[in-house]
């Protein structure tokens, strides 16, 4: 496939503060366009899991699949014609609802992994000060939120 054929969704999922990750992105969709691919760029935020109310109840769920991010994905690809989604965040609002969308279209998929999210609920393999990987060489993350790692086991701030 050449440049002018594909098209390409680089969905990014940011923080409450900026950091590398955003720089990676922003650098990546300038440098694809520079070089004559169709970008479109699609982001998510944390921020409104900050606030209190309702839908926090439904964020130990919402992290797992978020149906909203499902279908605003899925449509986007559509209207798009999207033929490569690109993520390079998903954690907490994309989630892994965003491939099952580029599935459902045809798209094809790349993860770019900045953390360890994925693997450790704190993003480090750290905790009290010390190497952990309890939550990696295990199949679930009991471990993790037994010890807390994570936003004070779903407590959140």
């Amino acid at each position: 496939m050449s440049a002018d054929q594909l098209r390409i969704l680089i969905l990014h999922n940011t923080y409450l503060h900026k950091g590398g990750e955003d720089t990676v992105v922003a650098n990546e969709v300038a440098c694809l366009k520079k070089n004559g691919y169709t970008v479109f760029y699609k982001e998510f935020s944390n921020e409104s899991f900050q606030k209190r109310g309702f839908a926090s109840f439904l964020f130990p769920v919402s992290i797992i699949f978020n149906w909203y991010s499902f279908f605003e994905v899925l449509f986007f690809l559509r209207k798009h014609k999207i033929t490569v989604l690109h993520a390079h965040n998903i954690f907490y609002k994309a989630t892994p609802a965003i491939f099952w969308a580029a599935k459902w279209q045809g798209a094809k998929t790349i993860l770019t992994i900045h953390n360890y999210r994925l693997f450790c609920l704190n993003a480090t393999f750290f905790r009290n000060n010390q190497l952990c990987f309890d939550c990696l060489n295990q199949p679930h993350f009991k471990s993790g939120l037994k010890n807390k790692c994570f936003k004070k086991a779903i407590g959140l701030p």
